[in-house]
């Protein structure tokens, strides 16, 4: 059986110069996800030469493709009677070049080696001896998984799992997408999580870089999302002694051991959270003359949307400075206030001014970025120190989500990056799957993850398959990702940064409050339980702050 291309339905083989496909399936993770999105998609690219053409007049996916017409048979007369066994002269049209045509690639054993669309044409027509000119044209396609970076989504989430996430995005932005094997147990809750005009491939792949599956969308148009685990073995293992039956010959082309990658403390730096219900002491600031008290921080409204502010335990009318109307304009002024919050200048100002050793509250909320210092102990005494990253990610505000993908880049990257590229002319084998090496000289004998498949023909329907294996270490990323402890919705939003241990394996991740307390006492100001008024209460913002 021959390999074998169709562009749209059509057959395309025949027009096609088979020495130039050129397949390229990689998994999107590559080389450690870094400081990036720490995406785990796999995507797929393909380009070839065919004499199919002219370019321009290629229709579109939606418009109907030309039908190929064959003539009645013609049958020569002479005189004397019709001339027999002659073949029968059948005239048809060429497939059409179709734009956004879909595109579907099998080798000799009938194997899918590509899925995916026609996205690029380029002209490349030449002439030849005499008048006579032949239409060429590359054709350039990506597969299904890239091919939904052109569809937007805008969605909010509240306390979803990350496959009620992907359901509900894929029935809705892509229903061609077969979710038959979609997990039906999830991994991971998100106590929110927002889409803002990004693509059904990005959303996709955010969710993979925190739960550190596996995403994609196979040939076969499935939806692929799968731990690292339970990642699908190759058809076939790899061996210097192979038997040609579960193991099959390979050549070793590169084996290496990248330390120049190793991360093991990661400074995670998050989005904006607001704190819980605040309260501030100003009582010091009273004297009977001053009206204006500094707040410590930005203030924001509490979360019954107001301000609020005591002397001597009565509750004042708080309004708003720089806003309108009565209840934002001081009793002085003719309006309703007692008190105006000024957010521009983090200030309270009083219409009149407390007596002094009045007990003086405010109590509002104010924002602050959420933080972490992730750490994997077991690699720093292995290499005997840190080796830092960061992850700069404000679409996380929880501190679960954000440890979570803190960890999947310490499971990547904390014991470095391990890359090995094998040549071979077994067929069947795809990025995101797992494939058992041994190679006696090197001293291999491990199962890797295929990060990377470049698929070159070299004739009669066969190609030689061009791969990249390595980069994660499994069995610490299943240990990771199984942990229960932190697999709970984030629900504490004071401010913090939080430090998490990687201790060794079969230990729980611990979370611990990274703050530590120093005394202060600048101008002879002492902290008190409660204010006593005598002019030795400390300084609001040093700590006078209850909650």
């Amino acid at each position: 059986m021959a390999y074998s291309i169709t562009l749209a339905g059509q057959d395309i083989t025949l027009h096609v110069d088979q020495l130039t496909v050129e397949i390229e399936d990689t998994l999107g993770q590559g080389s450690g996800a870094g400081s990036s999105g720490g995406t785990q998609g796999r995507a797929a690219t393909i380009k070839f030469n065919t004499d199919l053409g002219p370019m321009n007049t290629a229709v579109g996916a939606g418009q109907a493709i030309p039908q190929r017409t064959t003539s009645p048979a013609i049958v020569p007369r002479i005189f004397g009677g019709p001339i027999t066994g002659l073949p029968i002269i059948t005239l048809h049209a060429d497939p059409s070049l179709v734009r956004q045509g879909e595109i579907v690639v099998t080798d000799a054993s009938g194997a899918i080696v590509f899925g995916g669309f026609a996205t690029k044409y380029t002209d490349t027509t030449t002439s030849v001896l005499g008048n006579t000119r032949r239409n060429f044209t590359t054709v350039e396609g990506v597969d299904y998984s890239t091919s939904l970076q052109r569809t937007i989504v805008n969605e909010t989430f509240v306390a979803q799992t990350d496959i009620q996430i992907i359901q509900f995005v894929m029935s809705k932005y892509a229903p061609w997408i077969d979710l038959t094997f979609l997990p039906t147990n999830a991994s991971f809750i998100f106590a929110v999580k927002n889409f803002r005009n990004v693509s059904v491939e990005q959303v996709l792949q955010t969710i993979a870089g925190i739960t550190g599956f596996i995403i994609f969308v196979d040939y076969q148009k499935f939806l692929r999302y799968v731990s690292p685990n339970s990642a699908s073995s190759a058809p076939f293992n790899l061996s210097d002694q192979p038997d040609f039956v579960l193991t099959f010959p390979h050549a070793v082309t590169e084996f290496l051991l990248d330390d120049n990658s190793i991360i093991n403390r990661v400074f995670f730096y998050g989005g904006t959270r607001t704190s819980n219900n605040f309260t501030q002491d100003v009582s010091t600031l009273a004297n009977g003359n001053n009206t204006t008290f500094p707040l410590a921080y930005h203030p924001l409204v509490t979360t019954d949307g107001l301000y609020h502010v005591l002397v001597n335990g009565a509750e004042k009318v708080v309004g708003r400075a720089n806003a309108s109307g009565p209840a934002n304009t001081l009793k002085s002024a003719g309006g309703l206030a007692d008190v105006l919050i000024d957010q521009s200048a983090d200030t309270a100002t009083f219409d009149v001014a407390p007596a002094g050793g009045a007990t003086v509250l405010v109590k509002y909320r104010y924002s602050f970025p959420l933080s972490l210092v992730i750490t994997d102990e077991v690699s720093r005494k292995f290499f005997g120190g840190y080796f830092d990253g960061s992850i700069s990610d404000n679409t996380i505000f929880d501190v679960t989500t954000a440890i979570q993908r803190s960890k999947v880049l310490l499971s990547q990257q904390s014991f470095g990056l391990v890359t090995l590229k094998i040549d071979t002319y077994q067929p069947g084998i795809q990025s995101g799957m797992l494939i058992h090496v041994v190679n006696a000289v090197r001293g291999i004998n491990a199962t890797y993850l295929v990060q990377n498949v470049v698929v070159d023909p070299y004739g009669s329907g066969k190609f030689i398959f061009h791969l990249t294996l390595g980069a994660w270490d499994w069995n610490l990323i299943d240990f990771l990702l199984k942990l229960p402890a932190i697999v709970q919705q984030d629900t504490n939003p004071d401010e913090v940064t939080e430090f998490v241990v990687l201790q060794q394996l079969l230990a729980n991740v611990q979370v611990r409050d990274a703050w530590t307390h120093a005394s202060t006492t600048p101008g002879g100001y002492c902290a008190h339980a409660s204010v006593l008024g005598d002019g030795h209460d400390a300084y609001p913002g040093f700590a006078t702050i209850t909650t």
